[in-house]
């Protein structure tokens, strides 16, 4: 991981390329682990990022305080893959099947409870309202 320091940022070209690449390497696997694997290597590469020393002469920026999330994150929010199954869903389901489909692919202990299910709903609709699919 030592890469992660690099000097030089990739070209558009080179960062198509080895999304390419990644998408090749990920080509025979189901939508949704497919998804859960590049979310778990982003985990891996943010985690690594964070204790890797900066190598030296690099820009060092001081601590910002506003880039620190008041209140606290969502049980949805803080995992990556049990976000992607509930925004991967094909069709509506009401909250308290959402919460329950959840239970049965991640377990009760990791699986978000109708109250979270149905804050987090909320929330979307919110950032969405009247159908709006992007911000």
């Amino acid at each position: 991981m030592n890469n992660l320091h690099r000097v030089q940022r990739l070209s558009e070209i080179e960062i198509r390329r080895k999304a390419r690449d990644i998408v090749a390497a990920l080509i025979d696997v189901a939508g949704m682990d497919a998804m859960m694997i590049v979310n778990q290597a982003l985990s891996i590469i943010l985690r690594e990022s964070l204790t890797v020393s900066p190598p030296p002469g690099s820009q060092v920026y001081p601590f910002n305080p506003n880039l620190i999330r008041r209140g606290r994150v969502s049980k949805i929010d803080a995992d990556p893959a049990v976000k992607a199954f509930i925004h991967s869903l094909p069709v509506y389901h009401g909250v308290a099947r959402i919460s329950a489909l959840c239970v049965e692919r991640f377990g009760k202990a990791r699986a978000p409870s109708k109250n979270t299910v149905h804050r987090y709903l909320q929330k979307l609709s919110k950032r969405y309202p009247k159908g709006k699919t992007s911000e």
